[in-house]
């Protein structure tokens, strides 16, 4: 039987920053790190990472996926301020991340905003409902 590995989250980064210094986790600083973390490209902004340590799980057999999009019309404003308070504090099984555009909205030639959410979760859809019920009412 074959195993597959996934990347749960970043440990650690070594970059160079824009000066050419040699930073670990310890000389650039949390709000380094977690800027370079950021997602969508952010750590090519602060410097050329140069080595990284990854935490690997092993992929169960079960995982759930999800994508939900939502308008500022469908209140995305208050799912987004409610995600930022309990994303980081969710279980590590899960991960959700956050993108935002400009589209047309319901009203011909207006433009509004829409949040679109994307999920993995190491396990079955019951349990991850179960989580997000309790921690999204």
């Amino acid at each position: 039987m074959v195993s597959l590995l996934i990347i749960l989250s970043m440990q650690e980064w070594s970059t160079v920053d824009v000066n050419g210094k040699f930073l670990d986790r310890k000389l650039m600083g949390e709000d380094l790190f977690w800027a370079i973390n950021g997602g969508e490209g952010g750590g090519g902004s602060f410097g050329l990472v140069v080595a990284y340590k990854i935490k690997l799980v092993e992929v169960p057999e079960t995982v759930t996926v999800f994508r939900v999009s939502r308008t500022l019309e469908q209140n995305a404003t208050d799912i987004v301020h409610r995600w930022q308070h309990v994303a980081p504090k969710l279980p590590d099984e899960i991960f959700i991340r956050t993108t935002m555009e400009v589209v047309n909205g319901t009203v011909s030639s207006q433009k509004t905003i829409r949040a679109t959410f994307l999920a993995l979760f190491i396990g079955d859809a019951s349990t991850l409902l179960s989580i997000l019920n309790r921690r999204l009412p």
